[in-house]
């Protein structure tokens, strides 16, 4: 969510008015209708209609005015959006986008079949903080009026990766109040998953196998990662650019390689608390706590590797020239994905091996398919593997020992065909 002094309430609004606005439902106006109207016809308090005005109108959609009625902004409907979201008739703008809405997982946009990126790392980054169930109050797997064909694989996948990355609680998104009425003057309620019976069964399904699996889950969720990405206030404060970037390019490569990847923050490098970690990776980490760079100094001298991606620490938290510099290997953070993939894969066999190898069959490469393994016992470790690409991936386990399929149940074939959006949870004995 955006603006944390707004209501849920206030910011729903906001998305509505936004999404008419850009469909020119007030082409024939110049202002919006008065507050007073706009209480009565969406049944809130004139308190909401004024926070969700204050949100557009710091977004530019509309111009406040005393004792005015709202001013839609000239152009307000061809504002700039980074994302767009088909429907089955043309393009439209992606509201989340413009207003800093949170989404999870929406099928079919950026670079994969589904942008699961972001959700992966926040959960990875929060259970890492903090190794406490995560409950998601507020699920997004569809789009608000989304009218195309959501796969109810999109959804299974939506539901059960999140339960590995350590959800407890997932309140998945339904508008509920879904009578005719609502739908002749808020299309957003259109297309919601409470109208796709399909993906209901498959919201279902995925909960019913994390009961069945909630064991296993449980022990994947535990295992402690060996390398782990610097989480730094510092840096994304005082150099939001490069260190919004370089993370999630470092933390996507590294998830098609197998290792389970975690956080550390500047306050758990200070305390000491770095787990079972044998690998820290700083991703464009210009600032950083002095006492955090004297821990991971202290972490290189006790054979910890230590691998900067981009530029190195240069200064402390406050802007102040940083009196220690670490020395780590130096990586560039301007490769590809598919180099970046390749590099990571490398990398980590010389010093963070695993027992067998997901391998791609021909040329297409793992660049897109999610692979983490983590040991549970002596011999024994649990393999999750999700093709995000958009075309299926013939794929090969390189390795000794049995591959049960836990979610399918039988035997598992070490080679396979791998569809998009189809997640394995495997068990794979070495001994």
């Amino acid at each position: 969510m955006i603006q944390r002094h707004y209501n849920s309430k206030a910011v729903q609004l906001a998305e509505t008015l936004a999404d008419n606005i850009l469909r020119n439902r007030f082409a024939e106006m110049r202002h919006l209708p008065a507050e007073t109207r706009l209480a009565s016809e969406y049944r809130v308090s004139r308190s909401t209609i004024r926070r969700a005005l204050e949100i557009l109108h710091e977004k530019g959609l509309i111009i406040r005015e005393p004792k005015q009625s709202s001013i839609i902004a000239a152009g307000g409907t061809t504002l700039p959006i980074q994302e767009t979201a088909l429907s089955e008739k043309k393009e439209r703008p992606a509201r989340n986008a413009m207003l800093g809405f949170v989404y999870y997982m929406m099928y079919g946009e950026g670079q994969f079949v589904s942008n699961w990126i972001q959700t992966q790392l926040g959960h990875d980054l929060q259970y890492s903080l903090k190794p406490v169930r995560i409950l998601n109050s507020e699920n997004h797997m569809i789009r608000d009026g989304e009218m195309r064909f959501i796969p109810p694989e999109h959804i299974y996948t939506a539901i059960f990766e999140q339960l590995l990355q350590g959800a407890g609680g997932i309140v998945s998104w339904v508008w509920a109040r879904n009578d005719y009425a609502v739908h002749q003057r808020n299309d957003a309620v259109d297309g919601c998953i409470f109208h796709r019976p399909a993906a209901i069964a498959a919201h279902g399904r995925a909960a019913l196998d994390g009961v069945r699996l909630a064991g296993a889950i449980a022990q994947f969720v535990e295992a402690q990662p060996e390398i782990a990405l610097v989480y730094s206030p510092s840096s994304h404060i005082q150099n939001p650019g490069d260190y919004t970037t370089t993370p999630r390019n470092t933390f996507t490569a590294l998830a098609f390689t197998g290792r389970k990847t975690g956080f550390i923050s500047e306050k758990q490098l200070a305390a000491g608390k770095f787990g079972k970690l044998k690998a820290i990776v700083l991703t464009d980490v210009t600032h950083l706590d002095a006492k955090a760079a004297a821990a991971l100094a202290k972490f290189a001298e006790q054979s910890g590797k230590l691998i900067l991606v981009g530029a190195p620490p240069a200064f402390d938290s406050w802007g102040n020239p940083l009196k220690l510099r670490l020395a780590g290997e130096q990586v560039k953070n301007n490769l590809s994905l598919d180099e970046s993939t390749r590099f990571w894969r490398e990398k980590l066999a010389d010093f963070l091996p695993l027992p067998f190898m997901l391998e791609a069959v021909g040329e297409t490469g793992t660049t897109g398919v999610f692979f983490r393994a983590v040991s549970v016992a002596d011999g024994e470790w649990l393999v999750n593997i999700v093709n995000y690409n958009r075309e299926s991936r013939r794929l090969r386990l390189s390795g000794p020992g049995a591959i049960e399929d836990l979610i399918g149940g039988g035997e598992f074939a070490p080679e396979f065909t791998l569809p998009p959006l189809k997640p394995l949870l495997l068990r794979i004995r070495t001994k």
